[in-house]
């Protein structure tokens, strides 16, 4: 999946999206559980490797590219601040997804950014 994700990049350097998706690809192979980790471990020779670290980047640049175009964007910016113990700048970033009236506000994927960065600010 990453070297898809990475060629629509290159093809396309200025999309926000692109940079998004990377981004939740980096974020869910960084928070995988440890099990799954094992069962890829004996399915693939060389496992997935992320970061946080690099998940923050990719939704970084698409913020930049592309400021407000997505809830869940800056939800991702949000629990990838947290997941690396980053409370005041996780904070910010759920605070600004509970706020979201951009382009595709009101439509069910906003519901649910919403909804989890209001669960996620709770517990801040």
């Amino acid at each position: 999946m990453r070297d898809y994700f990475q060629t629509a990049i290159e093809l396309n350097p200025k999309n926000a999206t692109c940079r998004h998706l990377m981004g939740q690809w980096c974020y869910s192979v960084a928070t995988m559980p440890w099990y799954i980790r094992q069962v890829s471990s004996a399915l693939f020779a060389t496992p997935p490797q992320s970061s946080l670290e690099e998940a923050l980047n990719h939704f970084q640049k698409a913020e930049k590219l592309d400021p407000g175009f997505y809830s869940t964007n800056l939800l991702y910016l949000g629990k990838t601040h947290l997941g690396m113990g980053q409370r005041e700048e996780a904070r910010k970033w759920l605070t600004k997804t509970v706020q979201f009236d951009g382009p595709c506000a009101g439509d069910v994927e906003d519901k649910i950014a919403k909804s989890e960065a209001s669960e996620l600010l709770k517990n801040l």
